[in-house]
């Protein structure tokens, strides 16, 4: 027999606790003789995986482990599923019974055919007293044998009923465990969704408030630019009223001088009745006028060049201060001639009431003097219209100091208009910032949910590892259940055969 020389493997596991349903036995004889080689066929079920260490076994009957062989040989020397004992390994003769084994390479029997017997006088139908006896006791012991293995089918069955019933719970309970995991994921997704429109929405509000910021930042530039401005224009208000409170001033000095000419003429007028005592008076006076008249040419001078310097006021302030302080000087100068001249003309005065006998010599010096009246007529007049644009101009920078003003109202304004939106913008940045409180909230709900779903699938792992449990305990007992099964109707076809024989016994032996 061609037997490896090292042991198979072999386990302490008990017939119980094998299955047999997955390698079966087939045209296995109830007797063999010892002497000669036995050919042992046997079929695996398509569910079962074979190994190179698996290995066919004789077991006497009644084997409590693997390790209780009598003889083995490898599956791996099977020619179409058909091994050769060879005779000199086999059982002698002998009256106890045997079967074949499928042992796997971890020691667990797959499969165990029908007893056997090993003996050289195999039994025939004329060994009547000798059949009659075997049989009976046989009869007997299968029907020992019937009943306990009765108990052991009602009892598996019970057994798998109740299983059957304890995974049908625990399938409802997976169900309901993995309908609870699909709301979870659902309320997950659905949260996940809020909390990826939300962080969306966070970051576009992030983005304005900065956007807010930034506007905020160039709002207090350009506040702080019309501050700078309004200074600048009040500090230059100030400048044009300072500069008409100037105007004004010399626009007394020369109202001043038009009375003071008026005076003249009045004078002139009581000199034209005192033309006598006037005649050398009047060659004082001439030399005196023609000094006024160098003066007030000065003045028209000085006069055109404070008009060249109004009309470019705007651009030059230094050069309006300038002006401003030729005018002061000038009206200075004018207010010295003006006590000047009073001082003379109370000279001639009393010069005039002393040369009241020289007025006849003067009556031709006083039509000259006349003339002399009308060109001061004349240039009075030119005056006056200066004076007259000079106001004129002062009435332009008058109205220049109310576009200021109302310039400065409209920036006071703005000014307001931009704190409002200020105030706006810090609420709106408060109530951003209160969003993304709710969105942390919103976050912190998401992580409860994933621990919960976390645990959860935990839990239906846990059970879907116990329900395979179940199933295979299931499955391993339903296996047992054939095998029991077909074990019984083997031994029922064994009982029914034997209850032929007894019966042609009887027959034969009546005749």
């Amino acid at each position: 027999m061609d037997c490896e020389a090292e042991d198979p493997p072999t386990s302490i596991i008990s017939p119980a606790e094998c299955n047999f349903s997955q390698v079966i036995f087939t045209n296995v004889q109830q007797f063999y003789k010892p002497n000669t080689d036995v050919q042992c066929k046997f079929r695996r079920e398509e569910s079962f995986s074979s190994n190179s260490k698996d290995w066919i076994g004789i077991f006497k009957v009644g084997w409590k482990t693997t390790r209780e062989y009598f003889t083995w040989i490898s599956a791996r020397t099977s020619v179409d599923d058909t091994v050769l004992f060879k005779a000199y390994y086999l059982p002698k003769d002998d009256d106890d019974y045997f079967q074949f084994c499928y042992v796997d390479h971890n020691g667990e029997v797959r499969g165990a055919s029908i007893p056997v017997q090993f003996c050289h006088n195999i039994p025939e139908d004329e060994d009547d007293d000798i059949l009659m006896v075997t049989t009976e006791v046989e009869m007997v012991r299968t029907n020992q044998e019937n009943a306990e293995l009765k108990k052991i089918v009602e009892k598996l069955t019970e057994e798998s009923t109740q299983l059957q019933e304890k995974v049908s719970s625990l399938q409802n309970e997976t169900q309901a465990q993995a309908e609870r995991i699909q709301n979870l994921q659902d309320e997950l997704l659905s949260y996940t969704e809020k909390t990826q429109r939300l962080e969306t929405e966070n970051m576009e509000r992030t983005v304005h408030t900065k956007n807010l910021e930034e506007e905020t930042e160039i709002m207090k530039k350009t506040i702080q630019s019309l501050n700078s401005d309004l200074q600048m224009q009040r500090s230059h208000e100030e400048k044009l009223l300072s500069e008409m409170k100037s105007m004004e001033r010399s626009n007394d000095i020369f109202q001043e001088q038009k009375k003071h000419i008026e005076d003249l003429q009045i004078r002139m007028k009581v000199l034209e009745e005192e033309k006598e005592k006037l005649e050398s008076e009047l060659k004082l006076y001439i030399e005196k006028e023609t000094k006024m008249l160098s003066e007030r040419k000065e003045m028209e001078k000085s006069l055109e060049k404070l008009m060249a310097e109004k009309n470019h006021f705007q651009s030059d302030h230094m050069a309006r201060q300038k002006i401003v302080e030729n005018l002061t000087y000038t009206a200075n100068q004018c207010k010295e001639e003006t006590v000047k001249l009073k001082a003379e003309l109370e000279l001639q005065t009393s010069a005039l009431e002393k040369e009241k006998k020289q007025r006849e010599n003067l009556r031709q010096s006083l039509e000259k003097e006349g003339k002399r009246a009308v060109d001061l007529e004349r240039n009075l007049e030119q005056k006056n219209e200066k004076l007259r644009s000079t106001e004129e101009k002062m009435m332009g920078l008058c109205k220049q100091v109310d576009v200021l003003k109302a310039e400065n109202e409209n920036k006071i304004k703005q000014m307001g208009e931009l704190h409002m939106t200020i105030a706006n913008l810090e609420g709106e940045v408060k109530r951003l910032k209160d969003e993304c409180k709710s969105t942390m909230e919103a976050e912190r709900a998401v992580r409860e949910l994933r621990t919960q779903l976390q645990s959860a699938e935990q839990k239906k792992h846990g059970l879907e590892l116990q329900l395979a449990q179940q199933q295979d305990i299931s499955r391993q007992q339903g296996e047992e259940v054939l095998t029991l099964r077909s074990a019984l109707e083997l031994r029922e076809e064994e009982i029914n055969d034997l209850k032929d024989v007894h019966r042609v016994l009887q027959i034969s032996k009546l005749k």
